[in-house]
């Protein structure tokens, strides 16, 4: 696949000025002779995430293509080519006297309404792809299974207050619990009123009794596949990515799980499979991708790896894969962004977007 820039932000309403320098003649015969297309009036604003801003400097140094103005004094500036969602623009770099918008706000020009005829709306997030030189081989694609491929953090949430519950305690909110999950084990203390001492009772055991009558049951009746994500997975096994699962799941508990993929028909897809019990060290260590790229016969820096919480990104960047992250489960946007992924989707149905296939 070719190497790219990813740029990701949401769409906002501008400032309304860019009409009048999209029609110029200069810069309309200076974009078809440079870009290949003359722009429609107005431009699409997007506030850029920010950890797309190292990203967008380098874009800058190596990509921008400038407009001359005919004369003196005319507003000059610098354009960037891209696509988004497959229709070619550009970003506009204006020049530093006249930039009213600061460096978190871009601008894209491109030959159509991008709004009218993408149907976007202020807030919604969009990925805009920037070629770079060079090819990268991507053979494979790796994926987290719960709340990436298996709509399931909810599930989670309700086995947790149906164990509190059965044992007389107080349900807590999805916040609590993932406060309490956040170093990827489940730290049951964090939950439990503080009267309880977890070191010096059987409330952990009878906890885990709770916990295993419903597992099952609630996940082969609840745990459906991601919208999108099995045409998404049909479309890269067909394209012949090799494709593999990494997840925090005991391999006991896995039955369940996999009963959804097998029913959607895409549990052939994967080679490789990797659950906690496979690798010496649990995610957010590098050990499961390691193990999974092994099984799957491919360099760590040929794989991407996909997932939905901060875990997900670090195991991925510390074994040196491409990662992206997806808003379909544990983690929020800025958490996911802080953690400094190659790019941040809606969800495994958004992957288009970002890989070749």
């Amino acid at each position: 696949m070719k190497r790219k820039w990813i740029l990701q932000g949401r769409v906002v309403s501008g400032s309304r000025t860019a009409a009048h320098f999209t029609q110029l003649s200069w810069v309309q015969e200076q974009c078809r002779e440079k870009l290949g297309f003359a722009p429609f009036p107005g431009t699409l604003n997007l506030i850029i995430d920010p950890n797309c801003f190292s990203a967008l400097g380098e874009i800058q140094r190596v990509d921008a293509i400038e407009l001359i103005p005919p004369e003196n004094g005319a507003c000059s500036g610098k354009v960037i080519p891209l696509s988004v969602e497959g229709i070619k623009g550009c970003i506009i770099i204006p020049d530093s006297k006249v930039n009213i918008h600061g460096e978190q706000l871009i601008e894209v020009m491109a030959p159509v309404e991008l709004r009218a005829s993408l149907g976007l709306q202020d807030g919604r997030r969009l990925t805009l792809s920037v070629d770079r030189p060079g090819e990268i081989l991507l053979t494979a694609v790796i994926f987290d299974l719960d709340g990436t491929l298996l709509d399931s953090i909810g599930i989670y949430y309700k086995i947790v207050n149906m164990a509190l519950t059965e044992l007389g305690f107080p349900e807590v909110s999805a916040a609590v619990m993932k406060a309490a999950a956040r170093s990827g084990e489940f730290e049951w203390d964090k939950v439990l009123p503080e009267s309880v001492d977890v070191e010096q009772s059987d409330v952990l055991a009878q906890i885990q009794s709770v916990v295993e009558k419903v597992y099952g049951p609630m996940f082969e009746i609840e745990a459906l596949p991601i919208p999108g994500m099995k045409s998404t997975l049909d479309g890269l096994a067909a394209a012949g990515f090799k494709l593999g699962i990494v997840t925090s799941t005991p391999r006991a508990n896995m039955g369940f799980k996999l009963d959804q993929l097998e029913r959607n028909g895409t549990l052939s897809h994967f080679a490789a499979i990797v659950t906690s019990c496979d690798a010496p060290r649990k995610k957010p260590a590098p050990d499961p991708m390691i193990e999974c790229c092994r099984q799957l016969g491919v360099a760590l820096e040929n794989s991407v790896y996909i997932g939905d919480s901060k875990s997900d990104i670090e195991s991925g960047k510390s074994a040196g894969m491409t990662t992206i992250g997806v808003l379909t489960g544990f983690d929020d946007l800025d958490t996911l962004s802080r953690e400094g992924p190659d790019a941040v989707i809606s969800s495994v149905a958004e992957l288009k977007t970002i890989i070749d296939y």
